[in-house]
């Protein structure tokens, strides 16, 4: 429910224009001033609005999909407004559904940006190393990452250490023909490197060695 303040206008520009937003889109579904290309309109006013209220685009698509992914309760939500005569009973499920959106936006740009942080980071460790050593090892590192998923966020998940090679195929390519002394020479050094962690017969990659230089909202709970 809005608050008095932000009904008298007092609402940041951005926080008034998503209502008013939700409110025309309403309202054009309501009115249904066409025959056909009413959904289009009032998705296509409603993104125009929330853009000119200073909400970046990738944001201002958030409220489509929230609809898209939830038709059942969108087609509910119209229904009851216009029944009980209440805009607030379609804004509330337009903002709280908007507010998982970017929930979810907010996690997936964040993965994204651990992946580019940590990659850089490993590239950086080796540096120089253009062996064959090297980038067996940098992309066992790598890859290992990639399949247990990197998030600096979530508890890190171990993997057997027999089942490293099969983390990619460029790794189990790498390993085909070496003995299983140069699968644990190269555990053994990545871990040197403070890259690696082993727990008994299971290992993963120690993002610790990074998450100290994130910013505190990325750090693992």
């Amino acid at each position: 429910m809005l608050s008095a303040a932000e009904m008298t206008g007092q609402a940041r520009p951005t926080t008034f224009g998503i209502l008013k937003a939700i409110i025309a889109h309403l309202y054009i579904a309501w009115v249904h001033p066409f025959g056909d290309g009413n959904g289009r309109t009032t998705r296509l006013v409603e993104f125009k609005m929330c853009v000119g209220a200073g909400i970046p685009v990738p944001a201002s698509h958030l409220l489509t999909k929230h609809y898209n992914e939830t038709r059942m309760a969108y087609y509910d939500a119209l229904d009851r407004a216009s029944k009980e005569r209440n805009i607030f009973v379609f804004a509330e499920y337009a903002l709280l559904g908007y507010v998982d959106q970017l929930s979810e936006q907010i996690s997936r740009i964040r993965k994204s940006q651990y992946k580019a942080f940590w990659t850089n980071y490993v590239h950086s460790k080796f540096s120089g190393m253009e062996t064959a050593s090297g980038i067996r090892k940098r992309h066992l590192i790598l890859d290992m990452s990639d399949y247990l998923g990197i998030d600096f966020e979530d508890e890190p998940k171990m993997m057997p250490i027999a089942k490293i090679s099969e983390v990619s195929s460029r790794v189990m390519g790498a390993y085909v023909k070496t003995t299983d002394r140069t699968r644990a020479r190269d555990i053994r050094e990545l871990i040197e490197m403070g890259l690696l962690i082993r727990e008994g017969s299971q290992v993963r990659p120690n993002f610790e060695t990074v998450i100290a230089f994130l910013p505190a909202t990325a750090k693992r709970r």
